[in-house]
């Protein structure tokens, strides 16, 4: 075994470091969350490391869980003003039946028509 693995078994055996996971902590992690922050913005704005984050995520289904539904909220957000802003907005609806509709509404030629012209 290696100095290293030494160290490490030797740690855990005395109880290891202690765990930065504080309320203050998690509490950066939500703060962060909330804006749709990438995983290593989020660890940066915690002072800890992508590592371990994903080692408390792994651990703690809860905590992974509540991150996962913080970071669709902003989306969520921006769904609900969206659809707020199709009222009395013709240009807006059209662009976004463009684009969730594509098929039926989009510009664009559909390959089929483009090999097979009539």
């Amino acid at each position: 075994m290696n100095r290293t693995k030494v160290n490490k078994v030797n740690a855990k055996q005395r109880g290891g470091r202690p765990s930065k996971l504080s309320e203050t902590v998690v509490n950066k992690l939500e703060a962060a969350a909330l804006l749709d922050c990438t995983i290593s913005e989020m660890c940066f704005s915690a002072g800890i490391s992508r590592e371990t984050y994903y080692s408390w995520i792994k651990k703690d289904q809860k905590l992974s869980d509540k991150l996962k539904v913080f970071r669709a909220a902003p989306v969520f957000k921006a769904r609900q003003e969206l659809i707020k802003g199709l009222e009395g907005n013709p240009e807006l609806c059209l662009k976004y039946l463009e684009r969730k509709k594509a098929d039926e509404f989009s510009k664009e030629p559909k390959l089929e028509d483009i090999l097979q012209p009539d």
